[in-house]
């Protein structure tokens, strides 16, 4: 029988999902092949088509199709066909450049053949495992070490009670303009679960602070976005704190007069980062460059590393107009 196994599925990638895929198939060899009748295995990285195939009322399923999909079917095929010479796993080129920095992971070069569908002869590879063990994450004796979740959670949530504190002292007959945020790195190795830590702090905390919350992972690369997490974490907070209406673009600008009187004219950057509606109904103060002559021409007159700048502080002074109201904690993952 064969079985498809595919690593790095949306939303669960890691950058290491080539690493993860061959230790996995090793292991896997290990428990199944035998001596009379080996595994095969082969392996292949890139980008494929993952969603639903078939239509309402007939066949559907949840299928991966693309030419990695065929090349691993083809290595698989090649491990099967002559064991002694190809092994039980056969990986092609891209799988061995992102594994290659792997400790527990030795490369033989096994040259090019040629394989069904292909014009051109492919390089292939076969993985073996080094003196290093694979020793897989074990949550039950996760719980005495410093870095379980147990240790973790405590921690984080410290933290936002000692936040929370200082700003109730700065309410409660405090200097407002004195209070602080706290930045804290939650830092560890692949997938050992930070962001189920995270999930977790924010579930908890959720009636004292508001969570805004941003993801980057390896498929963004594919298709590059400017500012990817930053729109995330903006677009959870325009779902509460929409500028698209007069009122709040009308108020919030009233609070940069006051607070950052020398932002007021950069508030057209926010609509490179938030959605602010139609620009026919837009104050010049909002309009974008391809409408606004005035504010192209600052634009272009402008260092890049100085829009750069007032595009962060017109950010945090969006944030800070809100947080006064309750405490924000952004997630950035």
């Amino acid at each position: 029988s064969t079985v498809m196994a595919v690593f790095g599925l949306p939303p669960v990638a890691h950058t290491n999902d080539p690493v993860r895929g061959v230790l996995a198939a090793l292991e896997l060899a290990e428990k199944i092949g035998t001596p009379k009748k080996p595994a095969a295995i082969g392996i292949s990285c890139g980008t494929v088509f993952v969603g639903i195939i078939g239509s309402k009322g007939s066949r559907r399923e949840y299928g991966i199709l693309g030419d990695k999909v065929n090349l691993s079917a083809r290595l698989m095929a090649l491990s099967k066909k002559n064991h002694k010479k190809f092994g039980e796993i056969v990986c092609d080129t891209v799988i061995c450049d992102r594994c290659k920095d792997e400790p527990r992971i030795s490369w033989t070069d096994l040259g090019r053949t040629h394989v069904k569908g292909k014009a051109e002869a492919v390089c292939i590879w076969q993985p073996s495992q080094t003196d290093i063990p694979v020793s897989a994450h074990k949550l039950a004796r996760a719980l005495y070490l410093e870095t379980s979740d147990k240790c973790c959670l405590s921690v984080l949530e410290s933290e936002i009670e000692r936040f929370l504190k200082s700003n109730n002292a700065a309410e409660h007959g405090g200097d407002k303009a004195t209070r602080h945020g706290r930045v804290v790195f939650v830092q560890g190795s692949i997938g050992i679960g930070k962001s189920s830590i995270l999930g977790q702090v924010q579930v908890r905390n959720n009636a004292q602070v508001w969570f805004l919350r941003g993801t980057a992972n390896e498929f963004h690369a594919c298709y590059p976005v400017d500012y990817i997490v930053w729109k995330q974490i903006l677009l959870g907070y325009t779902n509460r704190f929409s500028l698209i209406t007069n009122k709040n673009r009308y108020v919030f600008t009233q609070y940069v007069k006051v607070r950052r009187p020398d932002l007021e004219r950069w508030l057209f950057l926010l609509g490179e980062l938030i959605e602010l509606g139609n620009y026919k109904l837009l104050e010049d103060e909002f309009l974008g460059v391809d409408v606004s002559a005035r504010n192209k021409a600052l634009y272009d007159a402008t260092p890049a590393n100085e829009i750069t700048k007032h595009r962060h502080d017109i950010v945090f002074c969006l944030l800070e107009w809100t947080a006064r109201v309750k405490p924000i904690a952004i997630i950035i993952d």
